[in-house]
């Protein structure tokens, strides 16, 4: 009777890949692993068409977090974080921001400092309609996973955000 309920109801998992384990050929963006190795930018500010943002300086963006260039801002925080006074960021008169933190690449491992140029400018934040677009339109080639000792590792600057542990997971407390 349960012969292949679990593959029936469920379906075929999504490649997963382990952060810190991304090609050079990818990118990652909002948790998601992309295969941009043959993939040239759109034409737009220093991009002609036919370069590659993660073999192009000064980007070279291969393997790398692009997350924070393509932010989700005035959603479920809208209100709730607002802009420093004197801050350039971006808004509108209903208090909506451009972003919310600098629009820069980071390592996909979590061990690099801050780096915080960028943080008044939009200059890399892909915010407008047109980048959104482009951005729906890319393909996923999988999701990105840490394990706890990822996360526990001092080394590393993660945090857990909706985390995805059943209950039925043996945790240790301190990692609930």
């Amino acid at each position: 009777m349960t012969f292949g309920f679990t593959q029936t109801v469920c379906g075929t998992p999504g490649n997963r890949v382990h952060g810190g384990e991304i090609s050079t050929g990818s990118l990652i963006i909002n948790g998601f692993t992309y295969d941009l190795s043959t993939w040239n930018h759109p034409a737009v500010g220093v991009f002609n068409g036919s370069q590659n943002p993660l073999y192009t300086e000064p980007w070279n963006a291969a393997g790398k977090d692009a997350s924070f260039m393509f932010q989700n801002v005035n959603k479920h925080c809208f209100g709730l974080i607002t802009k420093a006074e004197g801050s350039s960021v971006a808004d509108d008169a209903t208090g909506a921001l451009g972003w919310y933190f600098p629009c820069n690449l980071r390592g996909q491992n979590g061990t690099a400092n801050v780096d915080a140029t960028n943080a008044t400018s939009a200059y890399t934040c892909h915010i407008g309609n047109g980048a959104r677009d482009q951005y729906d339109k890319l393909p996923k080639s999988g999701s990105i996973y840490y394990t706890w000792d990822d996360v526990h590792d001092p080394r590393r600057n993660l945090v857990v955000y909706q985390e995805c542990v059943r209950p039925s997971d043996s945790l240790p407390p301190e990692r609930r």
